[in-house]
């Protein structure tokens, strides 16, 4: 019952959506918000600033944006407002810089509210999400890409790749290096994998191929190259691939697969191992996407009709609703003792908490949308499950913005509230230091200098559930 409760405690978090019945004044699609243009400039007045660059909460400040930028902060009586500026009632509010999802699978479509892409960055928008790096992207996803970076639609900024590059998508040398050079021309920002090769020269052929084009390599690890050949590589890990096997006495079986549900394996786990581990990862600062809400749904049995009830769901089509729930149906059915799913789970959880304890980078990925997992939604649950992982709140959110602007050559222009960086904020109604479930309580989006209050955030998710329910 325990481990059930903590599952509910996760999922089960107060929201700041309002989901709206009706809506008398019904805002366009993203593209009309673009009506106001970044060099407008906001203040937020008497707001409270969480900058990410350290956990002082500093009270009552003015921060003023301008062309995309911020270019003003400090106390309320020692920042003026600028004349002409729109003003942002900030008291009682939280200001915090815009979060990443650094795990998203992106939707076909040019990014209006007709095609699933533009839903989706426009749930994304809702929940405070600024910046999203698609894992998964359909051909077609640089010129969305492009849309948004010219602020034609306005929604988050984009990082995209193309198709995984594996053993089933390039069997072979030349493929690889054909396949990493068409993405690479077609506009990818990173190379993902899948690994799945015969030998570990497949791999190697992939690292070089990437280094050739000047694109980082992310994703999976797959036993025949292993954890070791990919911190080598400097690749981005997702899903705390290869660790188990990396912290295991030589010679211990472990079972293939990302679920490793068997007692001996997780017993042989070496918490000094995964210390050893995370000290060469942190000294060459390899970056790690745990992805935990994704593994607590996937390993744990509640219901379909549990996550049904959620509000992440009502901006998912009901076909899509009805495959994770045939899947969670057959997923409960086999024969795994609730214990070794509750042991493999905290084995990750220690390993996620080691990590942050020793400096190895972490990203906040939601891998969604998948397994009721929604866009938008689906990294706040991350940020909730790194918490309930043993991370404090800061640390958390740590992983949704200043990490993630660092890992993606931003370190210097996002990441954090300060002036002279760009102009990507949420403002919450409640402090997420106290509570992380607060970082979904939006009041307000600010993408590249354009504010997005909640009542016009409401009016383009009541058009996204409109045409979801229409489907």
């Amino acid at each position: 019952m325990t481990e059930v409760f903590s599952m509910l405690m996760f999922l089960r978090v107060r929201v700041g959506l309002r989901i709206v019945a009706s809506v008398a004044t019904v805002v366009g699609p993203l593209s009309a918000m673009a009506q106001q243009p970044p060099t407008t400039s906001v203040a937020f007045v008497g707001v409270d600033v969480i900058t990410m660059q350290d956990t002082v909460l500093r009270r009552d400040q003015t921060v003023v944006t301008r062309d995309g930028k911020i270019v003003a902060m400090g106390s309320r009586a020692s920042v003026s407002v600028p004349r002409g500026a729109q003003q942002v009632d900030g008291r009682g509010k939280f200001l915090i810089p815009g979060l990443h999802d650094m795990h998203a699978h992106l939707a076909q479509g040019a990014g209006d509210l007709s095609d699933g892409a533009g839903r989706q960055l426009a749930v994304y928008t809702a929940l405070g999400v600024t910046s999203v790096r698609a894992l998964a992207a359909p051909p077609g996803a640089g010129a969305l890409k492009r849309r948004v970076a010219t602020g034609e639609i306005v929604a988050p900024r984009l990082w995209i790749t193309g198709q995984s590059i594996n053993g089933k998508s390039a069997p072979d040398a030349a493929s690889i290096s054909r396949n990493v050079a068409s993405l690479a021309a077609g506009g990818a920002d990173v190379i993902k994998t899948h690994g799945m090769w015969n030998d570990r020269s497949h791999y190697d052929t992939l690292v070089a191929a990437a280094r050739r084009v000047r694109l980082p390599l992310a994703g999976h690890v797959t036993p025949e190259f292993g954890l070791a050949a990919a911190i080598d590589a400097g690749q981005q890990v997702e899903h705390l691939d290869g660790m188990i096997a990396a912290t295991v006495p030589a010679g211990t079986p472990v079972p293939p697969g990302q679920f490793v549900f068997d007692n001996r394996a997780l017993a042989a786990v070496d918490s000094a191992r995964i210390d050893s581990l995370a000290r060469v990862m942190a000294a060459k600062r390899i970056y790690h996407g745990p992805t935990l809400a994704l593994f607590r749904v996937l390993a744990d049995t509640l219901p379909p009709e549990y996550f049904l009830a959620l509000p992440d769901v009502l901006y998912t089509p009901k076909a899509a609703l009805d495959a994770w729930s045939l899947s969670r149906r057959q997923q409960a059915q086999q024969p795994i003792p609730p214990a070794i799913r509750q042991r493999y789970l905290a084995v990750r959880d220690q390993m996620v908490r080691r990590f942050q304890a020793l400096g190895v980078p972490l990203l906040a990925g939601s891998d969604s949308p998948q397994f009721f997992l929604v866009a938008g939604f689906g990294v706040h649950r991350e940020l909730q499950a790194m918490v309930q992982a043993g991370l404090t709140p800061y640390e958390a959110l740590l992983s949704a913005t200043r990490t993630p602007a660092e890992y993606l050559g931003r370190g210097t222009s996002a990441g954090i509230v300060a002036t002279g960086r760009d102009a990507d904020l949420v403002m919450l109604d409640g402090n997420p230091l106290r509570d992380i479930a607060n970082t979904m309580r939006v009041t307000g989006t600010m993408l590249g200098g354009r504010w997005l209050p909640r009542a016009a955030l409401d009016s383009t998710l009541q058009q996204v559930k409109q045409r979801i329910d229409a489907m």
